[in-house]
């Protein structure tokens, strides 16, 4: 099942994503919002895609990015 293969891939960009945003790395985080929105519209995930490039977004056009990581983790 496809979902089974990526659920690791995206548990560890999640990961990676939290500690880029817990260390204030935008660009870093924005890098793996930007891969997990890819991941999540490949395997049909739409919500978490949607949520994933409002925060990629966020963190590019430098805005507080709060509100978008909260609910990306609702999502994720």
């Amino acid at each position: 099942d496809i979902l089974k293969m990526a659920e690791p891939q995206a548990h560890a960009a999640h990961a990676r994503l939290q500690a880029h945003l817990a260390r204030g790395e935008r660009e870093a985080a924005a890098e793996e919002a930007h891969a997990l929105r890819g991941l999540a519209a490949h395997i049909g995930l739409h919500d978490l895609s949607n949520a994933a490039g409002a925060l990629e977004q966020d963190l590019r056009a430098s805005c507080d990015p709060t509100e978008s990581a909260r609910a990306f983790d609702a999502v994720f």
